[in-house]
């Protein structure tokens, strides 16, 4: 069956697409990987009427780097509650200027989004909060478009495990062309290409890594006193010998996990902490419960 035939078929939805088209679709897409999907739909669809939405999440740098590399003029649509992470802007407009993307930032109503905030809607209206700041702008732009192409991947919840390539959502067309993008493909399209995973990845890498000078430094006098003090306990006994030993197991054996442990702990707990507090005073706590809600 041609394209032509694929996508005349009279339906009601944004795409007039019928149920039998969006079956035809899925099985021609089916055996495609995710860049071909995305070369294909630009085929088989009018460019102008695909909206492309990105969350900028933590590995959106993959999403969108297939993306531009296709269709450079792309519009991205990223919805902006009003609530979000600095991490997230600033990861947001690294991608902006790495990538050359061209985003348009959807927003709810300022009078509307305003309500919500003085009202603390996330706390006593979630689902209103969400329609506000989160449905309805992304709804309003939908109007101009016939698809409607978005990241999801099947390994993220129960629910998109079950997802098809094509779909109707709320009257349009909905393309997943990385629904059966594994966790493993991504991570490695991620790294071939150098390409960033956002402030997530390097909070974890600050946690972790960066930690070791410390750990090390410790560890050493650690190390150190255990010597001098079981030399000086054993020496009486003739038992020299053994020093490195029990250095081997009282230091490196039992005490470096606690040690390991109780530092990191101390020292990113305290990090974590402050900035915390930074993002309470800042109302930047709020964007989680925004964005966790699931609207109806």
């Amino acid at each position: 069956m041609g394209n032509a035939q694929l996508i005349t078929r009279v339906g009601n939805n944004s795409a007039g697409l019928s149920r039998d088209a969006i079956d035809d679709l899925n099985r021609e897409y089916r055996d495609l990987d995710f860049e071909a999907r995305i070369r294909r739909v630009y085929q088989d669809f009018a460019p102008d009427k695909i909206m492309v939405t990105s969350s900028f999440a933590a590995t959106s740098a993959y999403f969108l780097h297939i993306i531009s590399s296709i269709r450079p003029e792309q519009k991205i649509h990223f919805i902006d509650t009003g609530y979000h992470f600095e991490e997230t802007l600033k990861y947001k407009e690294y991608l902006i200027e790495r990538f050359n993307l061209d985003v348009i930032d959807l927003r709810a109503d300022e009078r509307q989004h305003q309500i919500t905030q003085d009202e603390q809607m996330w706390r006593t209206d979630p689902d209103l909060c969400c329609q506000v700041n989160k449905v309805q702008p992304l709804e309003d732009a939908k109007e101009h478009y016939d698809l409607w192409i978005s990241s999801l991947m099947g390994w993220q919840t129960e629910h998109r495990a079950g997802l098809e390539v094509f779909e109707e959502r709320r009257g349009m067309i909905k393309f997943n062309p990385m629904i059966d993008v594994t966790r493993e493909q991504r991570d490695a399209y991620i790294a071939d290409h150098g390409l960033p995973r956002g402030h997530t990845i390097r909070e974890a890498y600050k946690i972790g890594i960066q930690s070791l000078p410390i750990l090390l430094i410790i560890s050493a006098f650690v190390g150190t006193n255990l010597a001098l003090q079981g030399y000086n306990a054993f020496t009486p006994l003739g038992g020299q010998r053994l020093v490195g030993m029990f250095v081997a197991l009282a230091g490196v054996r039992e005490l470096a996990p606690i040690i390991a442990a109780a530092m990191i702990a101390a020292k990113a707990g305290t990090e974590m902490t402050s900035h915390i507090g930074v993002m309470r005073i800042r109302e930047q706590i709020d964007e989680g419960v925004v964005e966790i809600v699931r609207c109806k």
